[in-house]
Formats: C-alpha cells, sequence, structure tokens
C-alpha cells in the first residue's frame, strides 16, 4: 500500500534557504534582498510542499492531499495559493537578477525554480523512519532524501516528492495510479478559474499585479491551446501588462502581445479580447481614428465588452469629447464595479462633466476599497485640491497610512501647491509654481502631468501649457521627462501619454491660450474631429482650430 502523504506542518519546520531568499515556515515570512513579506499559512504551505520536491514537479492532488488535508478544494483554491506564493517570492527577492519562481508544468502540477539553488527544508524533530529514495537515500518523515543534491541528473525531470518513490518500493504503476488520481471537473471549468484569477489582477489597474494577470493565461493556454478566448485573454492581459514594462522591453513584449492575439483571431476571428488588444498595439496619439474606428467595431458585436469599452471611453476622453465618453465610463463600472481602473477614470469621468457630487462619491468610495491605490488617490486629491477644497487635499497628505507610498519629489510638489492655494496669495503661488516646475523637471511621466496640472491651478499658465508640449511632444523650453525610468511613480495611464488631463477643468486656462490650438493640430486631433465630424465640447460653437 502507498505511504499516505504527510501533511505540511509549519510548526514543524525548520527556517531554509531557497536561493538569495530565507524560509521561515513556524512565522509564515520570506526574508528577502528586497523586504521581508508574510505569507497565508495556506500560501506557506504550499511554498514548503514545492520545496519538499527539491526542484522536482508536485501535482494539484499531492499540495491539495498535502496542504489541505485532502479536502476537495476548487482549483481555484489552488491558484489563488500558488499566486499568493508567486507574489511573495518575487516581493522578497526583486533586487536584481531573477528570483527564485514557481513554474507551471501544464496538465501536471508546479515546481519551483531557484537559480541560487535549494537548502532542502527538513522538520524540527529527528527523523524516526526511513524509506528507500529514488538515490538509495535515507527519506525523512518530511519527505525529504538526504541529500536531494545526490539525485540523479537523468531523473530529475521525472521525480515527485521523494515519499512517493519510497512508498512505491520500484512499483511505477501503483505509485501513479495514487498520483493521477483523475478530476471529474471539465476543461471549461478548469479555464473559467484561471480566468477569474486573471481578472482579479487585472482589476487592480496596479504595476505591481501586471504579471500575475498574465500567469494564469499562460497555463491556461497551454492547457487548451485551441481555445480562442484562452488566447485572446492572454493577448490583452500582456498589452495591459507591456505598459509597465522595463524601459527596453516593449517591443518584445508587444510582439507577445501580436503573436497571443494572431493566435486567438486564427481560431475565431471575432474573438474580442484579441481584437481590442491588436487595437491598442500602437500609441493612441497621432492613430486617433484607426484606433476609433477599430474599438467601434468590437462593440458593434460586443456592446458588453469591458476592455473595449473602457478603451474606447479613454480615446473620447483624450480628444476632448467629454459628453460622449460620459455613458461609457459609467457602462464599465457597471460591467465590473469592483474594477481600480474603471472606478479612478470615472471620478474624473463626474468631474469633467460638471458632477461634482457623483465624483465625491466615487472618489469616496474607490479610496474605501483601496486607500493605497495611487491613480484613486491622486484623482481623489487632485478633485478636492482644484475645487476650492485645498485644505481638504493637505489633509489627505497628512492622513496616516493606508496610503500609497509617494515620492518625496511627488509629495513635496503637491505639499507646496496646495499650501498656496490655501494661502490664496499671488507671492505665495508664483513661489509654489516655481517649485513645481523645478520639482517635476525630468521627473517622469507622472511628475510632468502634475505639473500642468497644478501650475494651472497656481495661475501659471504659460508653464502649465509648456510642460504639456514638453510631456507630449517632447518640445518647448521645459524639460520634463516622458518616458518612464526604473524608480519613477508610475500608473497606467500617464505613461501612455494620453490626452485626458488636458480637458480637466483646472486646465480650462491653458485651453485659451493660442497655444493651445497648435498643440491640437500637431497632436492631430484637428484632423480626427474633421474626419470624424466631431467636435470638443470645449470648443461650443467656435470653430475648429
Amino acid at each position: 500500500m502507498p505511504l499516505a502523504p504527510p501533511p505540511v506542518v509549519l510548526s514543524e519546520r525548520q527556517d531554509f534557504a531557497l536561493g538569495a531568499l530565507r524560509i521561515r515556515p513556524s512565522t509564515r515570512r520570506i526574508d528577502g534582498p528586497a523586504q521581508g513579506v508574510d505569507l497565508e499559512p495556506r500560501m506557506m504551505q504550499v511554498l514548503v510542499a514545492l520545496a519538499d520536491a527539491g526542484g522536482g514537479v508536485v501535482s494539484r492532488d499531492l499540495l491539495v492531499a498535502r496542504c489541505w488535508d485532502g479536502t476537495v478544494v476548487g482549483d481555484d483554491a489552488v491558484h489563488r495559493a500558488i499566486a499568493g506564493v508567486r507574489r511573495g517570492l518575487r516581493a522578497a527577492g526583486s533586487v536584481g537578477g531573477k528570483g527564485v519562481e514557481v513554474e507551471t508544468i501544464p496538465k501536471v502540477g508546479y515546481k519551483l525554480v531557484a537559480p541560487g539553488g535549494f537548502e532542502p527544508p527538513v522538520p524540527r524533530q529527528e527523523p524516526v523512519e526511513t524509506a528507500a529514495s529514488e538515490s538509495g537515500g535515507p527519506l525523512a518523515p518530511g519527505g525529504m532524501s538526504a541529500p536531494a543534491q545526490q539525485l540523479p541528473p537523468a531523473s530529475a525531470g521525472r521525480r515527485r516528492l521523494l515519499w512517493v518513490a519510497g512508498a512505491l518500493g520500484g512499483s511505477a504503476a501503483a505509485g501513479l495510479a495514487w498520483w493521477s488520481v483523475s478530476s471529474a471537473r471539465s476543461e471549461a471549468k478548469r479555464l473559467q478559474a484561471l480566468f477569474d484569477l486573471s481578472d482579479s489582477a487585472l482589476r487592480e489597474a496596479d504595476p505591481a499585479w501586471a504579471r500575475q494577470a498574465v500567469e494564469p493565461l499562460r497555463d491556461a493556454v497551454l492547457q487548451a491551446p485551441t481555445h480562442a478566448q484562452a488566447w485572446g485573454r492572454l493577448a490583452l492581459a500582456l498589452r495591459q501588462g507591456a505598459e509597465f514594462a522595463p524601459p527596453g522591453e516593449m517591443a518584445a513584449r508587444l510582439g507577445e502581445v501580436r503573436d497571443a492575439a494572431q493566435r486567438a483571431l486564427a481560431l475565431d476571428a471575432r474573438q474580442p479580447h484579441a481584437r481590442t488588444a491588436l487595437a491598442l498595439l500602437q500609441p493612441t496619439t497621432g492613430n486617433w481614428g484607426s484606433i476609433h474606428d477599430a474599438l467601434r467595431q468590437v462593440l458593434d458585436e460586443h456592446p458588453d465588452h469591458a476592455p473595449a469599452l473602457d478603451a474606447l471611453s479613454l480615446v473620447l476622453s483624450a480628444s476632448g469629447m467629454l459628453a460622449e465618453h460620459y455613458p461609457l465610463r459609467l457602462r464599465t463600472v457597471a460591467l465590473d464595479p469592483l474594477h481600480a481602473g474603471y472606478a479612478f477614470r470615472s471620478i474624473y469621468a463626474h468631474w469633467m462633466n460638471d458632477r461634482l457630487v457623483d465624483a465625491d462619491r466615487a472618489g469616496a468610495r474607490a479610496l474605501e476599497l483601496r486607500p493605497a491605490h495611487l491613480a484613486t488617490w491622486m484623482a481623489r486629491i487632485g478633485v478636492l485640491g482644484f475645487t476650492g477644497r485645498a485644505d481638504r487635499a493637505l489633509e489627505m497628505l497628512g492622513a496616516p497610512a493606508p496610503r500609497p507610498m509617494l515620492p518625496p519629489p511627488l509629495e513635496s510638489l503637491l505639499r507646496g501647491a496646495y499650501s498656496a492655494l490655501v494661502d490664496g496669495g499671488a507671492t505665495a503661488r508664483a513661489a509654489a509654481a516655481d517649485a513645481v516646475a523645478t520639482t517635476a523637471t525630468r521627473g517622469g511621466p507622472l511628475m510632468a502631468v502634475t505639473a500642468s496640472l497644478h501650475l494651472a491651478a497656481l495661475g501659471d499658465v504659460e508653464r502649465a501649457l509648456q510642460f504639456c508640449e514638453a510631456f507630449l511632444l517632447e518640445r518647448g523650453p521645459v524639460m520634463a521627462g516622458p518616458v518612464w525610468a526604473a524608480g519613477q511613480a508610475q500608473h497606467v495611464d500617464v505613461r501612455r501619454r494620453f490626452t485626458s488631463h488636458l480637458f480637466l477643468p483646472v486646465m480650462a486656462p491653458v485651453r485659451e491660450m493660442p497655444g493651445f490650438a497648435v498643440l491640437m493640430r500637431d497632436l492631430g486631433l484637428v484632423d480626427f474631429w474633421r474626419a470624424t465630424g466631431r467636435r470638443p465640447d470645449y470648443l461650443g460653437s467656435a470653430p475648429l482650430p
């Protein structure tokens, strides 16, 4: 009879190393070169079970047996635990180089990849019984052959947990009969669990979650290579994740998007995720018409496709058609009210359409859900600061955690600008405007957009326009970092050089300057308006520039 799988008991495990990381099972902590990270108990059990295999593959059934005491759980529970382990490993060891990773083996299970090697985890108590391992060595109750490194390299790809090998006693058929317990769950249910896991990560609209959204979909296309929706979802997740790619990697990331989308469309020519991803391969600025038309075609066939609605809403707000964009934005929030991206953009949408009470309500609700979400926090503090409530904006800056960790230059810029708005005097505003301009120079996309808004609020309209030109067209006397660099604050919309901020109420004085019409022409917006017969709201009945 095969041995029962030993459960992972965290209190009985000694600390051990995984590459540059130190794993502390009894306290559920990972200490690494980047930071210390605490894991939930189940996630730490899964990490220990994977480490027990010494780089071998561990099946889903075996993880359930060892970490859930054999209780029947859905695939989504395993996927969420694996995702949590991945997040913890990356957060703890994300300083330089490739760290410890959990690799998915399609239709089989998972294994740990540790570039620095493994230090076998062992129980706290002394071994009380042994069994023969594949390499002929003793087997501890924790299931680890001693030493694991003595296993023949040729067998590494076939290894499961070594307690199984001892139980088999050389009979592969008996062990595999237990190890490969068939599942009654359908492929559709398994794929939906992966889709849900990816959606949960995308819903955060945050750089730290971008990669987490891709991993489950890579699993999905490996498990079901002829599933069009899986490929389409992967293409769209890759497209969104590409916004946070390190400098120099954008072309490769977008190549992956194109390849995944083409795989999807070869299987289903109408697949909406793939078509949306392809529409967004090119930058929006300068390609307004082609992107607008491609997204409209998706929505003609799939009117409730939230990613396409979101993308089209952004195109319309970025081209000044605020009333037309508003119902689309409200629709995205109705379809997915917990999506952080849709929520923070709705704050601006309400404000742009003179619905300040609704903007306040949306901002308060979004921060209740995610108080440390940078884009949400910036939208909320901006609405307060630019609508005669700079004192409340300062109160937000002084509030204790949870709130986003702001780079010191950004926090200094905000504090100085809102303090001057509270003071109200011309001297204070002029000094604050100088400080904003100095701080924002070469500070990256978020700082450039923030500077233009706050300079407009402080009355320095000329420099506000100069920052817009520097950010969007890289010209003029002002230097502003238009391309994100490591270490700078970022969120998705500012890195894409969207122009939505040009049409916020606080920028009204900038829109009245003669140079703004030139900016509109040079951005290609005037051609877009003429070609489509549309008019931006800010012009009213005035002729196009």
